[in-house]
């Protein structure tokens, strides 16, 4: 019973986006060449570099707001004390 009655079975079958090699298994069509699970370690690197530039700049921002809030603090508690 099973896929005897079949013609082919299950190898004998096409499978979209795979094919059959009997002497090397299965090969998936436009993925035949193995891509790295993970990018280099100089793209790694640069993004890294990207993300690092980005923060060093909003928290520069974020100073120099703070600073400029700090300086009306001190004016207005000054102008109190007085």
């Amino acid at each position: 019973m099973g896929n005897q009655g079949r013609q082919g079975g299950l190898f004998g079958k096409k499978i979209q986006g795979w094919k059959c090699n009997k002497n090397q298994g299965f090969n998936q069509g436009p993925f035949q060449q193995h891509q790295p699970l993970y990018p280099s370690s100089q793209e790694r690197i640069n993004k890294l570099e990207d993300i690092l530039e980005k923060f060093m700049q909003t928290t520069l921002s974020h100073k120099k707001k703070f600073d400029i809030a700090f300086k009306n603090l001190e004016t207005q508690l000054g102008q109190i004390a007085q």
